[in-house]
């Protein structure tokens, strides 16, 4: 009897914290689960990429370290937010992207519209500030460990980096540095390492220097009084365009 009573209590408090546990993600309203996501969940972005992301650190960043401050950078006039625009500049720096090229890369693929949809002629679909290919879908649930939300800003920034962190970390392996380096992975990013390779690799495409062009661009906007090389120690772009 005993023992009855006591697995009865038992259950009692189990389901008393399942029911009032805080942010349980099916009960909260579609738009505000990638919000507990980004700052409840850490997870591991790929076997290929195996580092650990916390999204945690990401969204808290934000409020607490100040990464423009940090830096000496500024936010430019854009159609994307303050918030949204350091967001991107940390992990820019937490995975080793230039952050100039990755405001320049989201202008020229959806102009800063988050609900930006393209569609190809092989029949797939490009989604979101950086136009997501719809082909890359199982590769983006593994690399953020649950079902990407592509009309997310913050979501659609932080699969474009991890992308092209991807592209970049080839090509670095392969000795490519420089700006030499940039135009590979954008290329890539932009057509697929495949299908870049059968275009023949060329050093440059019109995409690749729109967008390197324009970042130069970018960098001179954002500068502010107290720049100094914000990459720092991780890695230093700007001195990429001497090369």
């Amino acid at each position: 009897m005993r023992l009855r009573h006591t697995a009865l209590l038992l259950l009692i408090l189990i389901l008393f914290f399942v029911r009032f546990s805080p942010h349980r993600v099916d009960e909260l309203p579609e738009h505000k689960i990638s919000f507990f996501l980004i700052e409840e969940q850490i997870v591991e972005v790929s076997t290929e990429y195996s580092e650990l992301v916390s999204f945690r650190e990401s969204s808290s960043m934000l409020a607490s370290r100040g990464a423009f401050e940090r830096t000496g950078l500024k936010p430019i006039e854009v159609e994307l937010s303050k918030e949204e625009q350091e967001f991107l500049l940390e992990i820019s720096i937490e995975h080793q992207v230039p952050f100039e090229v990755m405001m320049a890369k989201i202008f020229y693929e959806s102009r800063f519209q988050a609900d930006a949809v393209g569609y190809n002629r092989n029949g797939s679909v490009d989604r979101g500030l950086s136009q997501i290919n719809s082909s890359n879908h199982n590769w983006c649930v593994e690399l953020l460990g649950r079902e990407p939300d592509y009309f997310n800003s913050y979501d659609s920034m932080l699969l474009g980096v991890l992308i092209y962190a991807h592209y970049q970390e080839y090509w670095l392996e392969r000795g490519l540095e420089g700006v030499n380096l940039i135009h590979h992975t954008l290329n890539s990013y932009n057509m697929g390492i495949r299908g870049f390779l059968n275009a023949g690799a060329p050093s440059t495409r019109k995409y690749s220097e729109n967008i390197v062009n324009l970042s130069k661009d970018y960098l001179e906007e954002m500068k502010g009084e107290n720049y100094e090389h914000f990459i720092g120690s991780v890695r230093d772009f700007e001195e990429w365009w001497n090369h």
